[in-house]
């Protein structure tokens, strides 16, 4: 059955003739006819599979346009078209508040604990008793109001800090041109965070060292609890043996941070200590009347120079000891109100306890709880229109449209010039073989040979007027049906005009084609900086490099060397000058340059580590905050917001140690 129906189409084949024509029927013309038939359904064949191949590989462009994108065609479009995908937003800069709706901190347990309550205040307060064995310098009972105090009012200077700062910060806009993925938007919010909560943590850190600092301007002047006072005496001034021998009944072990006069962290635990009797045999009653005997230390609560500084160096070791609280109760029952507190809770995470100081670099705070809405961002942002591009292949309709519109063109072309070729090189392979047979069969007759090359001469000569005469007589819309003069005459006009047509379309196809353009986009994997500068200035309008990192800190492309006056350098801020004016011995007049400047240098001190504290602390800020990219920026670009980024964080900078002093 199979081999019967290919015989059965092979004949069929045969008998096909689409160049026939009626004034042409002898046996040589109609084998050229079918000749020219079978080389015009190959070549058509090979045409159409060809054509068809080229517009189903072609790669297509496609712009999409999307009329009023919710958040979920957004959302499917990001995935699907991400490196594309732009979502022009109708409103560019949106307040925090729009999108975030809580930003709450999660307070030190030290700030909602009994040791900062009124109660506990009223437990510890001894300075309405007059007895002078509650107002030992060391002694618990005679600093611990004015530190509990203190340690109080950290707590809520940092809530302070805080709630000022919030407010500052929802009132801060997000400056988006197109919409930012939700990847891109939960790194912005993530940077946001990291940058508010390291920028207030640092500044309430540098309030807090301005006030030590400046301190030390004014360590001559005695407070109120002659903390600083009598500590100056005890390590500085007296003798130690005399000194240890009249204050108390033994040595005490001097504070590792006490390392000269002009110090501000000079610090010693503090105890309970019991008053001894006079010493009749001293020949100082100051000295006698301060003599003590420490009955118990109260570990991690300290007395310094200044409440401050002992407050901030304190771990508050006993607080967390309920055997050691219990015990510091029994030295407090005699308090004017008595009051049970409950110790602090161990923290399970911390290898040792966290200083005071250690909770305010944290600005008293565990943790942070900032609760953010794409939803929200999203509808601020409010993209009117969505548009896309993307590339594809085997478009149906292009591949259906492409082969019709040239499938016309192909038929006329092949019609026209394979029956002529046909019949030409027929014709010269007849006059080949005729030539060869004439050789073979009469060598000796020169006279066939001439006449042989004679007729090539006056085939050559004659083939302009061959030509036009066929042109002339070209018909390809012939008809047996109608053979006139006439029809004849109508039938070949057609055909000229139908030859100018497709000329004229072929030559306008070929300047379509030429000004068409087609899209072709090239990936290039781990582009080094000189490959992207190239692409750059060849590609400038379309070149796109996607960032496998989209947020990157300051630090990581800009860096900053600040050099500080001279005089932070010099050597009249170092112990040395300091200790050479001490040298020439205890004068006290106030004119006197060694006496009035004992103070002025060290202030000087302090404004130079101030303004270092206050660059370092900016820097820090600076270097942490997170630059978001979604792409490789344009050098000219990135420069010029490098730049604005270098000359905001040099006016906070100077802004931030103003508002300091």
């Amino acid at each position: 059955m199979p081999w019967n129906w290919f015989l059965e189409f092979k004949t069929k084949i045969k008998r096909i003739n689409l160049f026939e024509d009626i004034d042409k029927t002898n046996e040589d013309d109609i084998k050229n006819q079918k000749i020219a038939t079978i080389i015009f359904l190959i070549l058509f064949t090979i045409s159409i599979v060809a054509l068809f191949l080229y517009s189903a590989l072609t790669p297509l462009t496609k712009t999409v346009v999307v009329e009023q994108p919710s958040l979920s065609d957004y959302t499917q479009l990001e995935e699907k078209y991400s490196n594309t995908l732009l979502c022009t937003c109708t409103s560019v800069s949106n307040e925090y508040d729009k999108f975030i709706s809580s930003f709450t901190p999660t307070f030190n347990q030290v700030c909602s604990s009994d040791f900062v309550s009124n109660e506990w205040l009223n437990y510890v307060n001894y300075r309405s008793f007059l007895e002078p064995q509650y107002h030992f310098t060391w002694d618990f009972r005679h600093s611990a109001y004015g530190f509990f105090a203190m340690l109080r009012t950290l707590c809520v200077l940092a809530k302070q800090t805080i709630d000022d700062r919030l407010i500052s910060f929802h009132s801060t806009v997000l400056l988006t041109e197109n919409t930012i993925s939700e990847d891109i938007f939960l790194a912005n919010i993530n940077a946001i965070r990291d940058q508010f909560t390291n920028a207030s943590a640092n500044d309430f850190i540098i309030t807090l060292d301005s006030v030590i600092l400046m301190g030390l301007v004014n360590n001559m002047v005695m407070n109120r609890l002659e903390t600083n006072w009598n500590l100056y005496l005890y390590y500085f001034y007296l003798p130690n043996d005399e000194f240890n021998e009249a204050w108390t009944s033994q040595p005490y072990i001097a504070s590792e941070n006490c390392t000269d006069q002009t110090s501000v962290n000079c610090s010693i635990t503090t105890g309970i200590y019991l008053r001894k009797l006079l010493n009749e045999t001293s020949s100082d009653i100051l000295w006698a009347k301060y003599a003590a005997e420490l009955q118990f230390e109260v570990p991690g609560v300290l007395v310094g120079f200044f409440i401050l500084n002992a407050v901030l160096q304190s771990n508050l070791a006993c607080l967390y000891n309920e055997s050691c609280l219990s015990k510091l109760n029994t030295y407090l029952n005699d308090s004017l109100s008595p009051f049970n507190a409950t110790p602090l809770a161990v923290p399970s995470s911390a290898s040792s306890l966290p200083t005071i100081n250690d909770l305010a670099k944290q600005l008293m705070v565990d943790s942070w709880q900032l609760n953010s809405s794409y939803q929200h961002y999203f509808n601020a942002c409010n993209p009117l229109t969505c548009t896309y591009t993307y590339s594809h292949q085997f478009d149906i309709l292009f591949i259906i449209t492409t082969v019709i519109s040239f499938i016309g063109g192909i038929v006329t072309v092949l019609m026209i010039l394979i029956l002529p070729a046909v019949k030409f090189l027929r014709k010269q392979v007849e006059t080949v073989n005729r030539l060869l047979s004439s050789s073979e069969i009469v060598p000796h007759e020169t006279n066939i040979d001439q006449q042989a090359v004679g007729d090539i001469t006056e085939q050559q000569v004659s083939l302009f007027v061959k030509i036009k005469m066929f042109l002339l007589n070209l018909n390809v819309f012939s008809d047996p049906d109608k053979n006139s003069e006439w029809d004849l005459y109508g039938q070949r006009l057609s055909t000229r005009f139908f030859i100018i047509s497709i000329i004229i379309a072929f030559f306008i196809l070929i300047l379509y084609a030429s000004t068409y353009s087609i899209t072709k986009t090239d990936s290039i994997n781990k582009p080094s900086i000189d490959v992207y500068f190239t692409l750059q200035d060849k590609y400038p309008q379309t070149l796109i490099c996607p960032c496998s990192s989209t947020t990157n800190e300051h630090s990581q492309f800009i860096s900053f060397q600040p050099t500080l006056h001279p005089v932070c350098h010099s050597d009249f801020i170092t112990d040395n000058w300091t200790n050479f004016l001490m040298s020439g011995g205890n004068n006290e007049e106030y004119r006197d340059f060694r006496y009035s400047n004992f103070v002025f240098f060290p202030t000087i001190v302090s404004f130079c580590q101030l303004s270092l504290k206050t660059i370092n602390n900016e820097i820090f800020i600076f270097n942490s905050t997170k630059y978001v990219t979604n792409s490789v920026q344009e050098i000219d670009l990135f420069n010029s917001q490098t730049q604005q980024l270098i000359g905001d964080m040099k006016q906070a900078t100077m802004n931030s140690f103003q508002l300091t002093m």
